[in-house]
């Protein structure tokens, strides 16, 4: 580019040429310079930097800017406004499925711990203690043929030692002190006492047995015992027989059911010996020391449509002696409760 002396100098003392630009403009005076050997005068622009506030000559701040009206004064290029995320961190490719992956895993072992933990609480909280062997045994366990135990059978009622649905055993070691009236009655007052803590006032059958599981058959049950019973009256009762316990107000009180051979020749030695029964069974239905008088006076009754004799022991604490023939049955009971409630049960089973 060439310009005349004064015109680059008139452009350079008006600040309208920048320095780094002035070496590239070439005038005359430059080449008479350098044809004397002179180096070439370069004006100086002094310390003032170049202004680029005017918009005279420049094309790009005109109306007809492409940037706009809202372009630099300055004639650069426009800035780039730096987008501000604040606390928040961008997002870095792949590391979000990690996170999905990760929090997914610890949802996935805490429920499986959860499931773990719920599993043991209804397998372990549903399980029943064994019943213990000592204090007139437990629930009636199933036997072989054989007479082995197997399976004890679970209480009805959650918090009952015995089953209100069917026989448990009583056990008896008949071959020591425990067979003796006095082991017999201390056997049965353990039973009441925890037929008494249940919460059901259904009466409980009881099986008498050996130490093996063994029934006792009725006559050798009440010679151990020591019953009164009239002989023609024990061999008219098989072998079967049953002790029931009912939980009547604040005591326990004794049922029992025998099974008969011949229920004819039985009424008959019954209506002989009637005002004795209380003293003959005196032993096994009133140990817990009512008094027993030594003629009972026994009264016609009715259950239902059944035909019934009872007679008062103790009208203070709701003693009696209530008895009836029932499904080739002599049932007898201690109190109207325990009479009623057991022919009911027995009732039942019949159907």
């Amino acid at each position: 580019m060439r310009f005349s002396l004064f015109k680059k100098k008139e452009l350079s003392e008006g600040g309208e040429i920048p320095p780094e630009m002035y070496h590239s403009i070439h005038v005359m005076q430059d080449d008479v310079d350098s044809l004397s050997g002179k180096a070439p005068k370069l004006p100086v622009s002094g310390t003032q930097e170049p202004s680029f506030n005017g918009d005279a000559g420049n094309p790009f701040l005109g109306s007809d800017s492409p940037f706009g009206e809202n372009s630099s004064d300055s004639g650069l290029a426009p800035v780039v406004p730096v987008l501000d995320y604040g606390n928040a961190k961008p997002a870095i490719p792949g590391k979000g499925k990690r996170y999905v992956a990760y929090y997914g895993l610890i949802t996935v072992l805490v429920l499986v711990f959860i499931g773990v933990g719920v599993y043991f609480f209804l397998v372990q909280g549903g399980k029943q203690s064994a019943p213990e062997s000592s204090g007139g045994g437990g629930t009636q366990p199933n036997q072989t043929s054989t007479g082995v135990s197997t399976q004890p059978q679970i209480p009805d009622d959650a918090s009952s030692y015995y089953s209100i649905s069917k026989p448990n055993y009583l056990p008896i070691d008949v071959e020591s002190s425990s067979g003796t009236p006095e082991g017999i009655q201390k056997a049965l007052k353990a039973a009441s006492d925890k037929v008494n803590g249940m919460t059901s006032s259904d009466p409980v059958e009881f099986v008498v047995t050996d130490t093996s599981n063994n029934p006792l058959a009725f006559s050798r049950f009440a010679h151990l015992l020591g019953l009164t019973l009239p002989q023609d009256m024990v061999s008219l009762v098989d072998e079967q027989f049953s002790v029931y316990m009912v939980r009547d107000g604040n005591m326990v009180k004794l049922g029992l059911t025998l099974s008969l051979s011949d229920e004819a020749k039985m009424r008959e030695a019954v209506v002989a010996n009637e005002s004795k029964l209380p003293t003959f069974l005196n032993p096994l239905l009133y140990f817990y020391g009512a008094a027993v008088p030594a003629d009972a006076n026994f009264r016609a009754g009715k259950y239902g449509n059944l035909d019934t004799r009872f007679a008062i022991i103790d009208d203070t604490r709701n003693i009696s002696m209530d008895y009836a023939y029932f499904s080739k049955k002599l049932v007898i009971g201690t109190s109207k409760l325990t009479f009623q409630s057991v022919l009911a049960k027995l009732a039942i089973v019949a159907k």
